[in-house]
């Protein structure tokens, strides 16, 4: 019997159709086989980590994904491509069109995600052309990046930060802030437009072995196919693109009481919000660990780090003196042994 939706074709008719099905068959086969056999990625490029105990550096050095706060994360890589142009986490001979990084937060409701923080390797202008960051559900048909939720302006590739010798933080300001209603999303470099401004640029990512691959994901120049660099058609690495988020959680409109958590780790809302002299930081620990807060400026700077020491499980409620910062957004994180949440809180001067 012959397929239903071939029953209406002629002869003719069906060879054209066959035939252009086993192009398009052998397109994709294709392409999967030359991701297969792409040479073995080369480590350039290393940066240590100062671990939380070190005095902070001027530069920022804190890093939000997957495998951050594993001690193999203390050192990160770009990776280049023996015998092919480019980099595994950036722009290459394959074309890639985007680089996505699964963060996994547990909810009490939905949450925003307010800005996109990235940590790049490497720049080359040429153009100077656009590229932006993207917020999606994870709720696509492989498990990987789903429907599009958000999407930051666009900076340019001047506008980056980069230095050989510090691990540099770039913001992407969300034009309008992405609500989250799961418990993991992606965070998504889209570098696409690159390619006609002849502009180059890479991701600083951690080394194979330290994260799952299976939460670093990229697009393929086809703009459709979506793939973990674990997989043997991608770069079969496990590891993470150094990309993060920050969440806004809204006390004022949520029923229950609002916080996001991250292995082990519960972070509420900052408590006045906005704040005039004092803002007070509130988390939960489910087990012992170490806590240090830190508190960013609005354009990334790491302004202050406290460390609080090993505290046992329960809820904290720190104050923070405020009156020495002006007006304006910060940013503040909860980092602990296991985890690291980032949110802001506001500072309004009367």
């Amino acid at each position: 019997m012959e397929p239903i939706f071939l029953l209406k074709l002629n002869a003719m008719q069906k060879q054209i159709f066959l035939s252009t099905l086993m192009v398009v068959l052998a397109a994709g086969y294709l392409l999967a086989q030359a991701r297969q056999i792409v040479p073995t990625p080369q480590r350039t490029t290393s940066l240590e980590l100062p671990t939380a105990q070190l005095q902070a550096r001027a530069d920022m050095d804190t890093l939000f994904f997957q495998a951050s706060e594993e001690a193999c994360a203390e050192t990160v890589f770009t990776f280049t491509i023996t015998e092919e142009w480019g980099y595994v986490a950036g722009m290459n001979g394959y074309e890639d069109l985007e680089k996505a990084q699964r963060l996994d937060y547990t909810a009490s409701g939905p949450y925003l995600v307010r800005e996109v923080w990235a940590f790049f390797a490497e720049v080359s202008v040429v153009g100077d052309g656009p590229l932006r960051m993207k917020v999606y559900d994870a709720n696509g048909p492989t498990g990987g990046p789903g429907a599009l939720l958000g999407q930051s302006i666009d900076l340019n590739v001047s506008d980056l930060a980069i230095n050989e010798t510090a691990i540099l933080l770039t913001i992407f300001p969300l034009t309008t802030p992405a609500t989250v209603n799961a418990d993991e999303f992606f965070v998504s470099c889209d570098f696409s437009d690159l390619y006609a401004t002849q502009d180059t640029v890479a991701l600083f990512m951690t080394d194979d072995g330290c994260g799952d691959g299976a939460d670093s994901w990229e697009l393929f120049s086809d703009g459709q196919t979506w793939l973990p660099i674990n997989n043997s058609a991608s770069w079969s690495l496990d590891a993470n693109w150094l990309l993060a988020a920050v969440v806004e959680l809204d006390e004022m409109t949520s029923t229950d009481q609002p916080f996001v958590a991250q292995r082990g780790l519960r972070l509420l809302p900052a408590t006045p919000n906005p704040a005039d002299e004092w803002v007070q930081i509130n988390y939960e620990l489910e087990q012992s660990s170490r806590v240090q807060i830190e508190v960013y400026s609005a354009d990334g700077r790491l302004l202050q780090r406290i460390q609080q020491g090993q505290q046992l499980a329960g809820q904290y409620n720190e104050r923070l003196n405020v009156q020495h910062l002006a007006s304006g957004a910060y940013v503040y994180g909860i980092v602990t042994d296991n985890a690291r949440l980032m949110s802001r809180f506001v500072v309004n001067r009367q």
